[in-house]
């Protein structure tokens, strides 16, 4: 008896699939129109989409003399590529009277989804429970960078700020609730985290606070603007997790990064 093989499809970050951790990205990405319908109809999750739409998403601005059929025989090469990876990965893309849909089978996860539920599941959270960080540690593994990043079709961009925000918004809460208890180490650690995501350009301001290695610090002192922690409180935290030798640059980097 075949076991079932497991599928993973990683939309943050980039795009992936994985087959019991092994990446099928070579196989999968002979067809970029192919991709495109899959990702578009991944990011529907289940909703019924309608020939119309995915023409005008897929074929905007191009000419075809019969675009429906072009669109038919997209499917099913890519149903036919999709089986060569994994049949429960071929299942996913449903035919319906008129429009197509994505169904998640058993043995497929995608991590979109998986990353919507945990925001979902933490909306309004007051408490740091052991489930409740575990989620947030989730997310912050989970979230890797943009969604479908490099893919500047107008229908990712919109859902990718939106995701982006999301992103934020939970950063922020898990980091006021570390604070609420003095967890400052674990603060600077997600900041850390966080910011290998979000960066901007601080090499120059580490080096005017004295060394390129002061980065992470300026990028720290870069997301503080976003929440209300005092001044004083993030150069405890950066006391407690920084060498006493280092503890002037490092303050000095930050400083320089809260001013950016």
């Amino acid at each position: 008896m075949h076991m079932r093989k497991s599928v993973h499809i990683a939309m943050l970050g980039g795009f992936h699939i994985y087959v019991d951790g092994e990446s099928m990205d070579q196989l999968v990405s002979k067809s970029r129109k192919g991709m495109l319908l899959l990702q578009y109809l991944a990011l529907q999750h289940g909703e019924s989409v309608p020939i119309y739409r995915l023409i005008d998403a897929l074929w905007s601005g191009e000419s075809s003399s019969n675009p429906e059929s072009a669109l038919k025989t997209l499917v099913s090469r890519l149903r036919v590529m999709l089986a060569q990876v994994s049949p429960a990965l071929a299942a996913c893309i449903v035919t319906e009277r008129g429009s197509y849909r994505w169904v998640t089978q058993n043995g497929v996860t995608v991590d979109l989804y998986e990353f919507e539920e945990l925001e979902h599941r933490l909306n309004g959270c007051t408490a740091l429970t052991p489930q409740s960080r575990a989620d947030y540690q989730q997310v912050l593994r989970l979230y890797t960078g943009n969604l479908l990043q490099g893919n500047e079709e107008e229908w990712v961009v919109n859902r990718s700020v939106t995701l982006h925000t999301a992103y934020l918004k939970l950063v922020y809460q898990y980091l006021n609730l570390l604070k609420e208890q003095e967890l400052y180490e674990e603060i600077i650690n997600v900041c850390r985290t966080a910011l290998d995501v979000d960066a901007f350009d601080a090499l120059s301001l580490a080096e005017e606070a004295g060394s390129a290695k002061a980065v992470n610090i300026v990028l720290l002192g870069r997301l503080s603007k976003g929440f209300d922690f005092t001044r004083a409180e993030w150069e405890q935290a950066i006391q407690e997790s920084v060498p006493p030798k280092f503890l002037e640059l490092n303050l000095r980097a930050f400083a320089l990064g809260a001013s950016a």
